[in-house]
């Protein structure tokens, strides 16, 4: 596959979450090192320190992970592993998930989850999941919903509805998900004025 721009991750979105676990990680440790636990408060920190390393590695591996795309194949860059080239027509199943309010999502507002399956001939199905914080993640979506057309798909109704609402944003900066608009945030002050 020809790449002509690889695509990552927001920097502020993966660095958010590392900022998160490093200190989590750090303070657990310190509690180790300086105060005697019973049993259980032992396994309980050393559950949280290894639920925040786990974390941290997630967002490390998000910050290095590139992926590009065009209309014949999906290309993802993963930490020391060699490229992987998917053809579209291999394209089995998609699912879009949304973690934000209704309105937030009528908009194409909050943060969006895609989930791509794809199986080719005689190769081991592989899942791939991307989020909204992708670079030019509406662009991806519009180009899935043409695909899943392509190689008719039966998704539910919310899926085909959700990637038509975030293709429709592919004129806007890619950071523009996830953030309120002011409209939003005027609607939702009068609807707090109304309530008082």
């Amino acid at each position: 596959m020809q790449v002509q721009r690889w695509q990552r991750y927001a920097a502020w979105s993966t660095l958010g979450d590392m900022a998160l676990a490093l200190p989590t990680l750090g303070f657990f440790a310190f509690i180790l090192m300086v105060r005697p636990l019973a049993w259980w408060g032992y396994g309980l920190v050393v559950v949280i320190m290894l639920a925040s390393a786990w974390f941290f590695a997630l967002a490390l591996v998000r910050a290095l992970t590139r992926v590009a795309w065009n209309q014949q194949a999906l290309a993802v860059a993963l930490p020391g592993r060699a490229v992987l080239n998917l053809d579209w027509s291999a394209l089995t199943a998609v699912r879009l998930r949304h973690f934000g309010s209704r309105r937030k999502h009528e908009a194409g507002r909050g943060r969006f989850e895609l989930r791509l399956s794809f199986i080719a001939s005689g190769e081991r199905p592989v899942v791939l999941t991307f989020d909204s914080f992708v670079s030019d993640f509406p662009k991806l979506a519009a180009l899935v919903e043409a695909q899943a057309k392509k190689n008719r798909l039966t998704l539910d109704e919310a899926v085909w509805e959700g990637l038509a609402v975030v293709a429709s944003l592919g004129e806007e900066e890619p950071s523009s998900l996830g953030e309120e608009t002011e409209e939003e945030k005027g609607v939702e002050g009068d609807d707090k004025n109304e309530k008082s």
